[in-house]
């Protein structure tokens, strides 16, 4: 629920919009998922067409009486191209392995990008259980999930311990962050072939800011990330864009 007003975020939509003038777009692809209530206004304003934009969430269905939702139509009728499913901050809400599932089919039906974040809930000494809890998030959020829709899926390994707004929280390291998204890599291939464990792309989500991006853009096996805390300050994204240009 950031930024509070509609000032705020034009204001940060315009640094960034400086900040990606001359970004190589076949190499670089900028998003940003911004509250729903901003999202129209934001796209209207976004002339330069360097930065894609998404929503935080959607709903299942594609229209009809269900108060307070918003379906993935009216998003790809704003000018939406993805969606974010599966944030920890949902799950801790209640949301469940099975209705993230109904969202990513609804989002795939109108030809959203879904950005699927997955990840084990504590640190555990031995990796093991925290891959347990990973497949069994990645096997139920994937089910019925065809091969050529698993084209239109990036997915974000973001370990719940990770994320900046939980106490105590720290960034993964990066040598960490690329075991876990090699794992999640396997787990594509073995349901979807070779060709998507090759070609999906993964992310890292947890604590990423303008001081550790670089480690995460160094490992060859890590293909961007998704900011949380950080995307608020301006001149820390403004670094951010220039670290993943370098």
């Amino acid at each position: 629920m950031n930024p509070k007003t509609l000032v705020e975020a034009e204001s940060l939509l315009t640094m960034y919009g400086e900040a990606a003038k001359g970004v190589n777009n076949k190499k670089i692809a900028i998003g940003i998922a911004a509250p729903f209530l901003c999202l129209e206004s934001l796209i209207k304003k976004n002339k330069s067409g360097q930065i894609e934009f998404g929503a935080q969430n959607c709903f299942w269905e594609r229209e009809g009486a269900f108060t307070g939702e918003i379906s993935p139509l009216m998003l790809k009728n704003m000018g939406c191209s993805f969606v974010i499913l599966g944030h920890s901050e949902r799950r801790k809400l209640g949301e469940t392995d099975e209705m993230i599932n109904q969202k990513i089919k609804a989002a795939l039906k109108e030809r959203l990008k879904v950005v699927l974040c997955v990840g084990e809930s504590e640190v555990l000494p031995d990796g093991k259980e925290g891959y347990l809890e990973i497949k069994e998030k990645f096997l139920t959020a994937l089910r019925g999930v065809s091969s050529s829709g698993m084209s239109n899926i990036v997915i974000v390994y973001e370990p719940v311990w990770a994320i900046s707004t939980n106490p105590g929280a720290r960034a993964d390291s990066s040598d960490n962050a690329l075991s876990s998204i090699l794992y999640l890599r396997k787990l594509a291939g073995e349901l979807f072939g070779r060709q998507a464990a090759q070609e999906t792309e993964i992310l890292y989500g947890g604590s990423v800011d303008a001081k550790n991006i670089a480690g995460y853009f160094s490992q060859k096996g890590i293909d961007g990330v998704l900011v949380g805390k950080a995307s608020l300050n301006g001149s820390e994204v403004i670094k951010m864009i220039k670290e993943a240009q370098n």
